[in-house]
């Protein structure tokens, strides 16, 4: 075996360490699009000048409808519910651990230290992503203890238990979270949930990339797979 080969043959296992992450299935339509995906286009990079077609839209352009609807629900449950940004991005950070996708748990954990998210919720929410998505046993608890330190234990413990339960919650703790955050919110949190379990499945069929460069940036291990 020449050298230059010999060198390559040793080296391959490390090359393909160096991107752990399947390539992407589907990233959207090829042009030309058609005149609706156009219209749509349009409309999603003025609404986004910043990100673009990035995370679940390339896929969802695909249907041009469905992905108006999305885009104009994801508006919704992020700027337009009674809850504060930081409980919002609380409550997405968690819908992506319990899912599993790191896509969206990049792209929101910084968005979650903006609104003012402790650093140590993030780190902890993020802890408790087993591979693949879910949580350990107590992990509800862990997850309720460490966002309790910013007053939102009541919200963590529903988004988690909801999540864990697939959309069911036991009496008494909907009857807490009624007379605490009220029915609205808890409209609203099962809508902010169900958007972004939305977006994870999008992300994860179609193994949308994730970037890993915001959670790099808070020292966070990013070994788990989408």
């Amino acid at each position: 075996m020449r050298p230059s080969f010999l060198f390559l043959f040793l080296l391959a296992p490390y090359l393909s360490q160096s991107n752990p992450y399947p390539p992407p299935r589907y990233s959207g339509p090829s042009p030309p699009l058609t005149p609706s995906q156009s219209s749509i286009l349009s409309s999603i990079l003025t609404s986004r000048p910043r990100t673009g077609l990035s995370g679940p839209f390339g896929p969802w352009l695909t249907s041009p409808l469905l992905c108006d609807a999305s885009q104009n629900l994801g508006k919704a449950v992020r700027y337009d519910t009674t809850f504060t940004p930081k409980e919002s991005e609380m409550i997405i950070l968690t819908t992506a651990a319990w899912t599993g996708c790191i896509a969206e748990f990049d792209i929101h954990c910084t968005e979650a230290l903006k609104a003012g998210l402790g650093v140590h919720v993030i780190r902890g929410i993020w802890g408790e992503m087993g591979d693949g998505g879910g949580w350990g046993e107590g992990g509800v608890e862990r997850i309720k203890a460490i966002a309790e330190s910013e007053g939102l234990g009541l919200l963590a413990e529903f988004v988690a238990r909801l999540l864990e339960g697939k959309g069911e919650v036991d009496d008494g703790l909907y009857m807490r979270a009624v007379e605490e955050l009220g029915v609205k919110k808890v409209v609203e949190a099962v809508g902010i949930v169900g958007y972004y379990s939305y977006v994870a499945m999008t992300l994860k069929c179609f193994r949308v990339k994730p970037e890993v460069t915001n959670l790099e940036a808070l020292g966070l291990h990013t070994e788990k797979i989408n």
